[in-house]
């Protein structure tokens, strides 16, 4: 009953959201920006909706005709996806027939261009009943953890880093906006099939290795909730079988790995709640390195010489993982013309 009570009153505040962004609201308030455009040509007609008034939505005119015979003055805006264009009153002289709805100016015009409403992300992602489960059966411990290690909630960035070998997903927090990343959480793994390795083809069931970013957000997974990553990259590229890279790599919930990373469903919900928090803080790019293992770690030094052929992809690993590491900050790099990684 109270799922159905929440979801009922997160319709409510859409639909109000919704009719917010839809109302009439003085330009010179929310629209200030003004671009010049030249004058139409001469004597050439445009036909769309007219407005009168000072609001957008105001008193219409519909299915109308605008005459130039040497340019106009109007204030014009695109209102739909199709390019639809909506005309409101001059702002010089003019000569408007309502009854024909045609209007003959003399001069150059202005037009603006409305922004798109922004609708939060995390409110767009709290429009699925998953999500916004997890953030009621969530947050109040991410807050209280967070405090006890000292770092501001919401983060204004994130940062995942997974080990195969380790089977340790861990989450690195950057709460200050500051771009230098604290350790928050380490999240076991239950599920990550293949060996030590990158992925090189489609059905090869390998977890990728290499750094990635977050590029999918789905709230709607078979295995709960899922963060894709934008496999394959330019490197998979180079490297990996041509047209058979495979793809729809996720960390996800559940305990089902065929060449994503599973880590149960109590975890993933934290894992993508942090996730959409940094994202709704402003992080477009939310960077994922997949290592085969922690490259200082001396209990697996001597897993380079058994897996000789990946030398080349693991060189330009370790040296991401070593820069972070000393730095704490998230590493530039670029790819070699062979597909390796490559540091500034």
């Amino acid at each position: 009953m109270k799922h159905l009570i929440f979801t009922c009153l997160f319709n409510l505040v859409l639909v109000s959201l919704t009719y917010a962004q839809n109302k009439q609201y003085p330009w010179s308030q929310y629209y200030p920006e003004y671009k010049t455009q030249p004058a139409p040509q001469p004597g050439s007609s445009q036909t769309g909706t007219y407005y009168s008034g000072t609001t957008y939505g105001g008193n219409a005119h519909n299915s109308t005709t605008i005459t130039t015979p040497s340019g106009a003055i109007y204030r014009s805006a695109t209102t739909t996806p199709s390019g639809t264009q909506s005309y409101y009153a001059p702002t010089g002289g003019s000569n408007y027939n309502a009854a024909s709805g045609t209007t003959t100016y003399s001069s150059a015009y202005n037009y603006y261009e409305p922004p798109v409403p922004v609708i939060p992300f995390e409110t767009q992602q709290l429009g699925f009943t998953r999500v916004w489960q997890a953030k009621y059966k969530r947050e109040a411990a991410l807050q209280q953890e967070f405090a006890q290690k000292g770092l501001n909630y919401p983060p204004a960035g994130m940062f995942i880093r997974i080990f195969k070998r380790d089977q340790v997903l861990e989450v690195w927090v950057d709460d200050t906006g500051s771009g230098v990343y604290e350790k928050f959480k380490d999240y076991r793994i239950c599920a990550a099939s293949g060996v030590l390795g990158p992925k090189r083809m489609e059905g090869d069931k390998q977890v990728p290795e290499g750094f990635y970013r977050v590029d999918d957000f789905n709230p709607r997974s078979s295995f709960h909730l899922s963060l894709g990553i934008n496999y394959p990259n330019v490197s998979d590229r180079l490297l990996g079988v041509r047209s058979k890279l495979g793809g729809d790599i996720y960390i996800h919930g559940g305990c089902i790995s065929i060449g994503c990373v599973a880590i149960d469903n109590n975890k993933i919900e934290e894992v993508y709640w942090l996730a959409v928090q940094a994202r709704n803080s402003g992080q477009v790019q939310l960077p994922v390195h997949i290592f085969p293992y922690r490259f200082n770690d001396p209990k697996h030094q001597n897993l380079e010489g058994l897996y000789a052929r990946h030398e080349p992809l693991w060189r330009g690993l370790r040296q991401g993982y070593d820069k972070f590491e000393a730095t704490r900050t998230i590493p530039e790099y670029f790819f070699s013309p062979e597909g390796y990684y490559e540091f500034w």
